[in-house]
Order: C-alpha cells, then sequence, then structure tokens
C-alpha cells in the first residue's frame, strides 16, 4: 500500500534499498504487530535521510511510515509498509492506524495460510508411499527435527528395544545422549537452510558402529511466490534416513531389489549369490530349483545390462553399501 507507485517504483527503489534504515530501526519495536516511525524517529530526521532525498521526496514526499509485522522466524520478519505523505493530517493517520488495526489479524492469518499452502504443495502428495519405498527406516521431519511422517521400517526402528534411537512424547527424533541427539538436530537444520544433502555420517549406538544416517532436504522445486520463498526455504522439511546395520545385513535382498529395480525373486537370488558359492548353492539358499534360478539371473542381469555374474554380485554390493556405508558392511 503506498502513494504514487507507478510502474517504476520498483526500478527506482530497488537500487537504493540498501540505504533504506527504517526497518532496521524499527525492527526492535515489532512485537507491537503495527509500528509507527515517529514513535521512535522525527519526521524531520526521516527527511535527513538519504534514502529520503533520493527517492521519497519525489513521490508526494513520503516521511513517515506504519507498518504491520505479519511474520517473523528469528531475525527474519515480512511486514506490510504503509508509507505516508507529508500532507496527511493527524486525522487522517488515526483512520489509517484504525483501519490497519482491523485487517492486522486478518493479515497475519492469510500470510500463515500462504506459509501452509506453499509448504503442503512442495510435500508429495504421496508422502506415506513413497516413504514406503525407502527400505530402510525414514522419518520427514522439520527444522526442528519434529517427525511429521515415517514409513514403516521407520516405526519399526524407533520402537525397537534394542536401539537407542525413538521418537519422544513431542514429536522429536531422541538418539542416546544428548549429545548425539544434538548433532543430529544440527543436521538436520543444517540441511534445512542449506539445502544441501548431508551424510553418510555414524550415529553411536552403544559401542558399536550400528546406525547411520542420511539427510535430504525435500521439496526444492519450482517457487511459486518470491515474496515467501525466504520463509519457506526456512522450513524446509528433511528426510532423515537412518539404515541399521543388522536389519540391513540380516535381510539384503530387500535393498538390492529397491535399489537395482529388480523383481523379488530376482533379487533373493542375486543377494544368494552375493553371499557367496555358485548358483546352485544360491539356488538351494533361495528354496528354488536350479533351471529357475539361472533364468532369474539372467533376467536380472538383462535388466542392468551386466554379462556376468561376478559383475552381477558386484552391483548388488555395491547397492547394500550405498545403503549403509560400505567400511561397515560385512558380508555374511
Amino acid at each position: 500500500m503506498g502513494f504514487n507507485y507507478d510502474a517504476d517504483f520498483w526500478k527506482d527503489y530497488l537500487p537504493v534499498a540498501h540505504l533504506n534504515a527504517i526497518p532496521a530501526i524499527s525492527a526492535p519495536f515489532a512485537h507491537r504487530g503495527l509500528v509507527d516511525t515517529r514513535d521512535f524517529i522525527s519526521t524531520r530526521d526521516y527527511e535527513r535521510f538519504d534514502i529520503y532525498n533520493l527517492f521519497f521526496r519525489q513521490r508526494d514526499e513520503l516521511n513517515s511510515s506504519m507498518g504491520l509485522w505479519v511474520y517473523r522466524d528469528g531475525e527474519d520478519v515480512a511486514m506490510l509498509t504503509v508509507d505516508i505523505p507529508r500532507r496527511y493530517s493527524e486525522q487522517d493517520r488515526v483512520k489509517l492506524e484504525q483501519s490497519l488495526r482491523v485487517i492486522y489479524p486478518h493479515l497475519k492469518s492469510a500470510f500463515a495460510l500462504m506459509m501452509d499452502l506453499e509448504l503442503k504443495r512442495d510435500r508429495p502428495e504421496t508422502s506415506v508411499f513413497w516413504l514406503e519405498t525407502i527400505p530402510t527406516a525414514a522419518y520427514l521431519v522439520n527444522r526442528n527435527s519434529e517427525v511429521l511422517e515415517m514409513n514403516e521400517a521407520g516405526t519399526r526402528l524407533a520402537g525397537s528395544n534394542d536401539c537407542s534411537l525413538a521418537i519422544g512424547r513431542n514429536g522429536l527424533v531422541r538418539c542416546g545422549t544428548t549429545a548425539v541427539t544434538e548433532a543430529i538436530e544440527a543436521r538436520v537444520r543444517r540441511v534445512a537452510l542449506s539445502l544441501v544433502p548431508e551424510g553418510p555420517f555414524a550415529i553411536p549406538d552403544g559401542d558399536r558402529p550400528r546406525l547411520s544416517g542420511y539427510c535430504i532436504p525435500v521439496g526444492t522445486g519450482s517457487q511459486r511466490d518470491s515474496v515467501l520463498r525466504h520463509f519457506r526455504d526456512r522450513n524446509r522439511e528433511v528426510l532423515l534416513v537412518v539404515t541399521d546395520a543388522d536389519e540391513v545385513l540380516a535381510n539384503p535382498p530387500e535393498i538390492i531389489e529397491t535399489a537395482l529395480g529388480l523383481t523379488p525373486a530376482e533379487a533373493r537370488i542375486v543377494a544368494a549369490l552375493s553371499d557367496g558359492g555358485g548358483l546352485r548353492e544360491a539356488a538351494d539358499a533361495a528354496g528354488i530349483g536350479y533351471n529357475t534360478a539361472r533364468s532369474q539371473v539372467a533376467s536380472a542381469s538383462a535388466k542392468l545390462g551386466v554379462g556376468r555374474q561376478t559383475e552381477l554380485v558386484a552391483r548388488a554390493v555395491r547397492a547394500v553399501g550405498a545403503v549403509y556405508p560400505a567400511r561397515h558392511f560385512t558380508r555374511k
């Protein structure tokens, strides 16, 4: 809202916007909701700012402002500013303030709703489904490490009595000691703000390197509303993937199936081959006939474009190693 805001407003304002000290000066008063610059700077002093002489003077001598602080996230604030011309009387200012106070709660609610819609728009509609396609424990969390969604493997791991990872009553991820939990929270915050994945990283669990994790930003698609971008990006959701060595080593076919795009039957025979031995031994371990095993190996090899059984096994080992770091992987 403003006066004499023609088509050239932003073209003229942006080159000198850095000279406008009013937002910084008014920030300490944001808790009031509605801020009048005359509460902390006179109109005469306002007119001494470079921004006034370079920009506001030729636009109806705008020498004071009222602002509505509608959203705050740390040091970052979204606000509606009304720049007021010198010719405004006190009666005009009173009417303007009354109008702003009327719209203030509605403006706050509207902005909060827009933020919520932006965040939901970025989250895949089939969130539960795509989480379930991840074969290890996966948690969709906000930047405060509050769990929004989890897959079945995540529920199972968090509920295990012999694992330090858990979901607290407040919905936050907890793992072992306070130091370990804080380290995970710090990673989640960094990824939410930087949009850069982190991992793999070890998650101490007693006296052995049983757990490892990855943090991946979610919803980095195109931005629809530039006004909301800064605040929405600060509230990015993060995919926290936690792999349990015990589960991976005990049941690798699901990892191989998902990672390599094989059928369950193909993944089982490839996993059996990965344990060592020849095709006949693998067929016996998988509980199928030799000819069936040979057919499934041929089908899996064709899908992956490999010509030798050793290459197929190597691909399977790399697939499991990508889910759980290779330095912690020991074949049975």
